[in-house]
């Protein structure tokens, strides 16, 4: 399986159909996973051999839309909540408080998201450029 789908597997474990049909949990996972590069999701990338470690192998997580390893739960998290405010008839505010890379996520997850607005607070000067501009330059109305 690739990730996408051994994902959706995993929170099928979780997450009853009475809630979300089985169809709809794997096009929501899947398209979580859309942005991330390269295709497989998450590589598995091997280490060179050394001290008795042989066929040792580290899990990148760092190819989502940010960068960062919360990207691999937040574009699932917020998708799953916007689906189920979309069912219930709601909408909602999410409030987000961040030193580094929760926002960007946060931000990244819930752009065009129809039933979620996003609202991002971080200390200024205390986090990178690079995660400032991940947060405030998108072009999506429900992120604040």
């Amino acid at each position: 399986l690739r990730f996408p789908e051994l994902a959706a597997e995993l929170a099928a474990l979780f997450v009853p159909t009475s809630a979300v049909p089985a169809g709809e949990l794997r096009r929501i996972v899947t398209e979580a996973y859309a942005s991330f590069q390269p295709a497989e999701t998450l590589p598995m990338v091997p280490l060179p051999p050394n001290d008795g470690l042989e066929n040792a192998f580290v899990l990148e997580l760092s190819h989502g839309p940010t960068l960062s390893f919360k990207d691999v739960a937040m574009g699932v998290l917020v998708s799953l909540t916007d689906y189920l405010l979309e069912r219930r008839g709601e909408h909602r505010h999410l409030l987000v408080a961040t030193t580094g890379d929760t926002g960007p996520a946060a931000a990244w997850a819930s752009q065009g998201k129809s039933h979620v607005d996003t609202w991002v607070m971080y200390p200024a000067g205390l986090i990178s450029d690079e995660q400032e501009r991940q947060m405030t330059s998108l072009d999506a109305p429900n992120v604040h």
